[in-house]
Protein backbone atom coordinates (compact mmCIF):
# COMPACT_ATOMS: atom_id res chain seq x y z
CA UNK A 1 0.00 0.00 0.00
CA UNK A 2 2.91 2.50 0.84
CA UNK A 3 4.78 1.89 -3.11
CA UNK A 4 1.14 2.24 -4.46
CA UNK A 5 0.10 5.55 -3.01
CA UNK A 6 4.00 7.04 -2.72
CA UNK A 7 4.16 5.93 -6.38
CA UNK A 8 0.73 8.11 -6.86
CA UNK A 9 1.73 10.68 -5.16
CA UNK A 10 5.01 11.16 -6.32
CA UNK A 11 7.07 10.85 -3.29
CA UNK A 12 10.08 10.29 -4.48
CA UNK A 13 10.76 13.45 -6.20
CA UNK A 14 8.84 15.22 -3.27
CA UNK A 15 11.38 13.70 -0.42
CA UNK A 16 14.42 14.32 -3.36
CA UNK A 17 13.32 18.30 -3.48
CA UNK A 18 12.58 18.66 0.12
CA UNK A 19 16.20 17.09 1.35
CA UNK A 20 17.62 19.69 -1.46
CA UNK A 21 15.52 22.36 0.21
CA UNK A 22 13.10 22.71 -2.18
CA UNK A 23 9.57 23.13 -0.44
CA UNK A 24 7.80 24.21 -3.36
CA UNK A 25 4.83 22.66 -5.30
CA UNK A 26 7.08 22.78 -8.76
CA UNK A 27 4.30 21.66 -10.76
CA UNK A 28 4.48 17.95 -8.63
CA UNK A 29 1.04 16.60 -8.86
CA UNK A 30 -0.16 13.39 -7.81
CA UNK A 31 -3.07 10.88 -8.92
CA UNK A 32 -6.15 10.02 -6.05
CA UNK A 33 -6.66 6.20 -5.83
CA UNK A 34 -10.21 6.50 -6.59
CA UNK A 35 -9.15 7.58 -10.10
CA UNK A 36 -7.45 4.11 -11.23
CA UNK A 37 -7.88 0.97 -11.62
CA UNK A 38 -6.16 -1.47 -9.55
CA UNK A 39 -5.14 -5.11 -10.52
CA UNK A 40 -4.25 -7.22 -7.59
CA UNK A 41 -2.30 -10.78 -9.56
CA UNK A 42 -2.46 -13.20 -6.97
CA UNK A 43 -5.00 -13.47 -4.49
CA UNK A 44 -4.37 -15.66 -1.57
CA UNK A 45 -3.61 -14.46 2.00
CA UNK A 46 -1.49 -11.24 0.87
CA UNK A 47 -3.93 -10.28 -1.90
CA UNK A 48 -6.94 -10.49 -0.28
CA UNK A 49 -5.45 -7.98 2.68
CA UNK A 50 -4.02 -5.68 0.20
CA UNK A 51 -7.74 -5.63 -1.61
CA UNK A 52 -9.63 -4.40 1.79
CA UNK A 53 -6.91 -2.00 2.74
CA UNK A 54 -7.60 -0.31 -0.79
CA UNK A 55 -11.23 -0.41 -0.23
CA UNK A 56 -11.19 2.83 1.81
CA UNK A 57 -9.62 4.69 -1.01
CA UNK A 58 -12.17 3.74 -3.69
CA UNK A 59 -10.47 2.41 -6.69
CA UNK A 60 -11.80 -0.61 -8.92
CA UNK A 61 -10.06 -3.60 -8.18
CA UNK A 62 -9.33 -6.19 -10.63
CA UNK A 63 -7.84 -9.60 -9.59
CA UNK A 64 -6.44 -12.03 -12.05
CA UNK A 65 -5.20 -15.43 -10.48
CA UNK A 66 -4.37 -18.86 -12.06
CA UNK A 67 -6.74 -20.40 -9.38
CA UNK A 68 -10.58 -19.11 -9.20
CA UNK A 69 -11.17 -17.18 -5.99
CA UNK A 70 -14.02 -17.65 -3.69
CA UNK A 71 -16.03 -15.48 -5.46
CA UNK A 72 -17.51 -14.34 -1.70
CA UNK A 73 -14.23 -12.50 -1.13
CA UNK A 74 -15.11 -9.95 -3.87
CA UNK A 75 -16.81 -7.14 -2.91
CA UNK A 76 -19.14 -4.66 -5.19
CA UNK A 77 -15.84 -3.02 -6.61
CA UNK A 78 -14.28 -6.19 -7.16
CA UNK A 79 -14.00 -8.02 -10.11
CA UNK A 80 -12.14 -11.24 -11.54
CA UNK A 81 -10.48 -11.54 -14.90
CA UNK A 82 -9.52 -14.95 -16.64
CA UNK A 83 -7.68 -13.37 -19.53
CA UNK A 84 -4.41 -12.00 -18.55
CA UNK A 85 -4.64 -10.01 -22.06
CA UNK A 86 -7.64 -8.21 -20.97
CA UNK A 87 -6.71 -8.00 -17.33
CA UNK A 88 -3.53 -5.69 -18.64
CA UNK A 89 -5.84 -3.75 -20.77
CA UNK A 90 -8.12 -2.61 -18.13
CA UNK A 91 -5.22 -1.80 -15.21
CA UNK A 92 -3.54 1.03 -14.24
CA UNK A 93 -1.89 0.15 -11.19
CA UNK A 94 -0.64 -3.76 -11.18
CA UNK A 95 0.50 -5.01 -7.91
CA UNK A 96 1.70 -8.72 -7.74
CA UNK A 97 1.36 -11.29 -5.06
CA UNK A 98 1.72 -14.19 -6.62
CA UNK A 99 4.53 -16.89 -6.34
CA UNK A 100 6.98 -17.33 -8.77
CA UNK A 101 6.30 -20.44 -10.53
CA UNK A 102 6.92 -21.44 -14.43
CA UNK A 103 3.69 -19.75 -15.03
CA UNK A 104 4.72 -16.16 -13.85
CA UNK A 105 8.07 -16.64 -14.71
CA UNK A 106 8.21 -12.77 -16.59
CA UNK A 107 4.64 -12.83 -16.51
CA UNK A 108 5.79 -8.62 -16.75
CA UNK A 109 7.03 -8.28 -19.73
CA UNK A 110 7.09 -6.12 -22.60
CA UNK A 111 4.04 -7.28 -24.43
CA UNK A 112 1.74 -6.82 -21.37
CA UNK A 113 3.39 -3.86 -20.38
CA UNK A 114 2.32 -2.19 -23.74
CA UNK A 115 -1.75 -3.76 -23.23
CA UNK A 116 -1.90 -1.33 -20.02
CA UNK A 117 -2.77 2.05 -20.13
CA UNK A 118 -0.30 5.42 -20.18
CA UNK A 119 1.43 6.18 -17.55
CA UNK A 120 0.68 2.83 -15.86
CA UNK A 121 1.57 1.93 -12.33
CA UNK A 122 3.73 -1.38 -11.21
CA UNK A 123 4.37 -2.45 -7.64
CA UNK A 124 6.67 -5.52 -7.15
CA UNK A 125 6.95 -7.01 -3.81
CA UNK A 126 6.15 -11.07 -4.55
CA UNK A 127 9.48 -12.25 -6.28
CA UNK A 128 11.73 -10.48 -8.88
CA UNK A 129 11.88 -13.23 -11.76
CA UNK A 130 7.77 -12.21 -12.36
CA UNK A 131 9.26 -9.17 -13.40
CA UNK A 132 11.22 -8.92 -17.12
CA UNK A 133 13.37 -5.72 -15.52
CA UNK A 134 14.87 -4.87 -18.99
CA UNK A 135 11.56 -4.68 -20.41
CA UNK A 136 10.65 -2.45 -17.70
CA UNK A 137 13.17 0.09 -17.77
CA UNK A 138 12.60 0.34 -21.72
CA UNK A 139 8.89 1.22 -20.89
CA UNK A 140 9.66 3.39 -18.26
CA UNK A 141 12.35 4.92 -20.24
CA UNK A 142 9.71 5.66 -23.53
CA UNK A 143 7.55 6.82 -20.92
CA UNK A 144 4.33 3.90 -21.35
CA UNK A 145 4.85 3.80 -17.97
CA UNK A 146 4.68 5.87 -15.00
CA UNK A 147 6.23 4.37 -11.98
CA UNK A 148 7.63 1.10 -10.89
CA UNK A 149 8.77 0.43 -7.20
CA UNK A 150 9.99 -2.47 -5.93
CA UNK A 151 11.21 -4.41 -3.27
CA UNK A 152 12.77 -7.50 -5.47
CA UNK A 153 14.83 -8.43 -8.31
CA UNK A 154 14.92 -11.24 -10.69
CA UNK A 155 19.12 -11.49 -9.81
CA UNK A 156 18.92 -10.27 -6.19
CA UNK A 157 21.23 -12.42 -5.30
CA UNK A 158 24.10 -10.40 -6.92
CA UNK A 159 23.37 -7.10 -5.03
CA UNK A 160 21.22 -7.50 -2.33
CA UNK A 161 22.70 -7.79 1.63
CA UNK A 162 25.42 -6.56 0.45
CA UNK A 163 27.38 -3.32 1.18
CA UNK A 164 29.46 -2.20 -1.59
CA UNK A 165 32.21 0.62 -1.15
CA UNK A 166 30.89 2.69 -4.15
CA UNK A 167 27.78 2.57 -6.43
CA UNK A 168 30.14 2.07 -9.24
CA UNK A 169 31.17 -0.73 -7.09
CA UNK A 170 27.81 -2.44 -8.24
CA UNK A 171 28.62 -4.89 -11.83
CA UNK A 172 25.22 -5.37 -12.46
CA UNK A 173 24.52 -2.64 -15.24
CA UNK A 174 20.52 -2.99 -15.25
CA UNK A 175 19.86 -3.03 -11.35
CA UNK A 176 22.21 -0.13 -11.39
CA UNK A 177 19.95 1.75 -14.33
CA UNK A 178 16.96 0.58 -12.07
CA UNK A 179 18.39 2.33 -8.87
CA UNK A 180 19.07 5.50 -10.84
CA UNK A 181 15.78 5.94 -13.04
CA UNK A 182 13.69 8.89 -11.82
CA UNK A 183 10.36 6.73 -11.67
CA UNK A 184 11.67 3.82 -9.46
CA UNK A 185 11.90 3.14 -5.58
CA UNK A 186 13.83 -0.21 -5.15
CA UNK A 187 14.41 -1.77 -1.77
CA UNK A 188 16.50 -4.82 -0.80
CA UNK A 189 13.84 -7.24 -0.52
CA UNK A 190 13.17 -6.35 3.52
CA UNK A 191 9.10 -6.43 3.20
CA UNK A 192 9.69 -9.54 5.92
CA UNK A 193 12.00 -7.22 8.24
CA UNK A 194 9.20 -6.67 11.39
CA UNK A 195 10.03 -7.48 14.18
CA UNK A 196 6.80 -9.27 14.19
CA UNK A 197 7.54 -11.01 11.32
CA UNK A 198 10.76 -12.45 12.30
CA UNK A 199 8.89 -13.25 15.51
CA UNK A 200 6.59 -15.47 13.67
CA UNK A 201 9.48 -17.04 11.30
CA UNK A 202 11.17 -18.56 14.55
CA UNK A 203 8.14 -19.45 16.21
CA UNK A 204 6.68 -21.80 13.19
CA UNK A 205 10.36 -23.15 12.61
CA UNK A 206 10.34 -24.26 16.26
CA UNK A 207 6.76 -25.63 15.96
CA UNK A 208 7.64 -27.44 12.66
CA UNK A 209 10.95 -29.06 13.87
CA UNK A 210 8.47 -30.48 17.02
CA UNK A 211 6.30 -31.78 14.94
CA UNK A 212 8.60 -33.19 12.58
CA UNK A 213 10.07 -34.85 15.64
CA UNK A 214 6.78 -35.69 17.33
CA UNK A 215 5.31 -37.74 13.99
CA UNK A 216 8.37 -39.71 13.78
Amino acid sequence: IFFILGSLRRMKEIIGNTYNGNLKLGGIVGTQLNKRTVGIIGFGHIGQVVANFLQPFGPKIIIYTHKKPNLKLLSGNMEYETDIKAFFSKVDVVTLHCPSTPETDYLINKEHLELMPEHSIIINTARGRIVNTADMLDQLNNGHIAFYATDVYEHEGRVFYQQFETFDDISDPIFKALIKHPQTIVTPHIAFNTHTSIENMVKFAVRNTVEAFQSK
